[in-house]
């Protein structure tokens, strides 16, 4: 019979052998178990009597302590906020540390779990993909929610996008292609406005040269007009004097040629 027995139903061994026989087997389980288990807890358990005992107490000390490590580790990987500076893909793959550990303790995190821990942890430096998830746990959203290798994505495309516009030189080569494409998303009608809008300050321009020339077309054409005027009065007065002269009258025409030629001058 196996002497592992007298550990696992130490009353069916008991019932199926002699007591000489069983308590041999008693005591060689005993040994077995003193001689597997550390130092500090044989210590504590070498004074019970039987194996099965023996066994139990170390069962349950090796429990309450694995708990107690499970608890610790999982405040490890729960209270491991992500900080400002810090690299992104170290941070993540200490987190994954952290869970696996857990998987030690036969008490796994789950993959939506640990995705919502991840998110919590980042809740503070990246709002941005906090607030993109979110609406994954709103209350009638159909698709299924986020993954933690979503998430794990979505932090590392961020990191890489705050790297790259604290770099001055790759910022400004990111601004410059946004400065481009928004540009050539500008509607055609714009374009349409600025060209009547060049069309109507030339047209303004040819309007006042025409002003001006008309303006002093009209200048000429009123200095032309007096001179003709003052031309065509002394011809009136000329033959008027003419007239008089052919009744005979040749000193008042004397005088009269005398006025109209100082009131030319």
């Amino acid at each position: 019979m196996d002497i592992w027995g007298v550990v696992e139903n130490a009353s069916a061994v008991r019932a199926a052998v002699s007591e000489e026989q069983f308590r041999r087997m008693n005591n060689l389980a005993r040994g077995a178990i003193l001689r597997g288990v550390p130092k500090a807890d044989a210590e504590l358990i070498y004074h019970q009597q039987s194996a099965q005992d023996m066994w139990t107490v170390f069962v349950e000390k090796q429990t309450k302590r694995e708990y107690a490590n499970y608890i610790f580790a999982r405040q490890r990987l729960i209270a491991n906020a992500y900080t400002p500076g810090r690299n992104m893909n170290d941070w993540l793959r200490e987190m994954q540390l952290y869970r696996n550990e857990l998987l030690h303790y036969r008490r796994g995190v789950s993959d939506e779990e640990f995705a919502e821990i991840l998110l919590g942890n980042v809740v503070q430096t990246h709002r941005d993909v906090v607030r993109q998830f979110s609406k994954h746990f709103d209350p009638g959203y159909q698709r299924s929610t986020p993954s933690s290798a979503q998430v794990m994505n979505a932090l590392r495309a961020e990191s890489e996008l705050d790297a790259r516009m604290d770099d001055p030189q790759q910022g400004r080569d990111i601004s410059s292609a946004q400065a481009g494409k928004k540009q050539g998303q500008q509607p055609q009608g714009k374009g349409k406005k600025r060209g009547r809008g060049r069309y109507k300050a030339k047209s303004g321009k040819l309007e006042r040269r025409l002003v001006v020339r008309t303006n002093v077309s009209a200048r000429i054409a009123i200095k032309l007009a007096t001179s003709r005027q003052i031309v065509r009065i002394p011809n009136a007065m000329t033959m008027s004097l003419i007239r008089s002269s052919q009744s005979g009258n040749a000193g008042n025409i004397r005088r009269k040629l005398g006025k109209t030629a100082r009131s030319v001058m």
